[in-house]
Order: structure tokens, then sequence, then C-alpha cells
């Protein structure tokens, strides 16, 4: 279903109870590319972390940011300050740089990243 977009289809089959491995279908559809499909699927099990990097993917910054709340992974955290650095998404990287800055062994990184994106000024908002 994913593999040919049926998206309405997909999330049917997910939502009614089943013994299907949701994870792994989730991952080897964020392996494809198969974004949307990974989406749903990943919202499903309330796999936060996959789901942010899925919205990366879509262009989707706010709900990324959205999903890396739930998450509350430094590591997703990261990958969402970084993605919404390289799409210009200043203030929703400000929001992840907060989630950062708390943790000092990762602050060092932070800078880099937008020193790298010529936004040092961006950093100190």
């Amino acid at each position: 279903l994913a593999r040919v977009n049926k998206l309405a289809e997909l999330e049917e089959v997910v939502s009614v109870p089943n013994v299907a491995k949701i994870d792994q279908i989730g991952e080897r559809c964020f392996q494809e590319k198969l974004f949307e499909a990974a989406r749903l699927l990943f919202i499903n099990i309330n796999n936060n972390a996959k789901l942010a990097l899925c919205y990366i993917n879509l262009s989707q910054f706010r709900e990324a940011v959205d999903a890396a709340t739930k998450a509350n992974s430094i590591a997703t955290w990261k990958e969402v300050n970084l993605a919404c650095l390289r799409a210009q998404e200043f203030r929703l990287a400000n929001i992840c740089g907060l989630h950062i800055i708390v943790h000092p062994d990762h602050l060092e990184e932070l800078i880099g990243h937008y020193e790298r994106a010529g936004r040092s000024a961006e950093l100190m908002q």
C-alpha cells in the first residue's frame, strides 16, 4: 500500500488492532523514502523520534518540532535543529536550541552548526 501511495488504505489497516510489525514496516518505508507512509506508521506506534525525521523529510518543520517535543530526546532535538537551520526556519531552530543548551556536552556542537550556517547572530536570540 505504501509503495503504490494508497495512504488512506494504509491508515485504515494500521488503525485496527493487528499484529503487524508496524515499527519494522515504518523503518522500511523510511529507508525507501516513503516518508508519508512512514509518518502514518510512526504516528500509530507513537515513535515520535522517527516521526520528527519524517516531518523533516516532508519539510514540515513545525510538526517536526512538535514530534521532537514528544520524543524529548537530545538526538532528535539536534536533528530537528540542524534541519530547521538548513531550511532557514530560525524561530523553530531556536526552539530546538533551547532544549539542547541545557546539555552542556552538546553546546559546542550547537554553536558550530550556527557558525557553519553563517547564523551566529541567530544563536544569541
